[in-house]
């Protein structure tokens, strides 16, 4: 089946070198990498059978496809490209090379600054993407990425585990200590909220959730979704008028891979 591109665009951008380098882009940042990869000396098809598990991780990050084969023809004879939506593609050139890869970052910036809200929400995004991405693929090559999360002395936490939330209370905050200790042993654990606040309010947190949820003892687990455990414990926070500090959605989704 044949493909053919939107209106492209022309890029001409400098190389670690000081020569100039022509990019080749669609109005939807896929980036014709076949080309540009030749035009370097740094063929993509190398590069790829060498990244799979790069690129399995982006788009499943992202959850569709990030790259497409283009067709065109000229004359008799027809040429199929590979386009590669920008991020992936700047983890591509973020191994060819580096300055290529920040003046094509700074053009995507540049075509976004006429609508200043529209440019730091995809800049942000799109950052985050590739951070996320990059944790993902830390995990399946088994090297050590940590969050960076807030700092406080106390912190209240909820996670998802066989079936069942925990929840619970730490009154020395070092980066998600307690759930932590749970990494070897439950290998779905994942993180549903992570909290700040006073030592005294986060007491009473766990003596609501005990209550709303019939909780005895010192258990702390519920048989409920991580969904309405973090639903029950924003409104109680926030109906007591409980002053407290949510961690960044962000670094959660990266402490949850930290964990796997």
């Amino acid at each position: 089946m044949k493909n053919f591109t939107k209106k492209n665009d022309v890029l001409v951008i400098p190389n670690h070198n000081g020569n100039t380098v022509v990019v080749r882009k669609d109005s939807d940042w896929f980036v014709d990498m076949t080309q540009l990869g030749k035009d370097i000396k740094k063929p993509w098809k190398r590069w790829k059978s060498h990244n799979k598990s790069v690129i399995e991780v982006f788009e499943k990050l992202e959850q569709r496809p990030l790259t497409k084969v283009i067709v065109t023809q000229k004359g008799s004879k027809e040429y199929k490209h590979t386009w590669v939506h920008l991020v992936l593609a700047l983890r591509v050139l973020a191994d060819f090379d580096h300055v290529l890869s920040y003046h094509i970052f700074r053009h995507y910036q540049q075509s976004l600054v006429l609508d200043q809200e529209r440019y730091l929400i995809e800049v942000q995004e799109l950052r985050q993407k590739i951070e996320l991405g990059e944790a993902l693929l830390a995990q399946v090559e088994g090297r050590k990425v940590e969050p960076v999360l807030l700092h406080h002395d106390y912190l209240a936490y909820g996670y998802q585990c066989n079936n069942k939330c925990k929840f619970g209370n730490s009154f020395v905050n070092s980066n998600g200590s307690r759930p932590k200790s749970h990494k070897t042993s439950v290998p779905d654990l994942a993180i549903g909220y992570l909290i700040y606040a006073s030592k005294e309010d986060l007491r009473k947190l766990n003596k609501a959730i005990k209550t709303r949820f019939k909780v005895k003892g010192r258990v702390e687990h519920v048989s409920c979704t991580i969904e309405e455990l973090t639903s029950f414990v924003y409104d109680y926070m926030d109906l007591m008028k409980c002053p407290y500090i949510k961690e960044n959605i962000h670094q959660l989704k990266l402490l949850n891979i930290f964990l796997k």
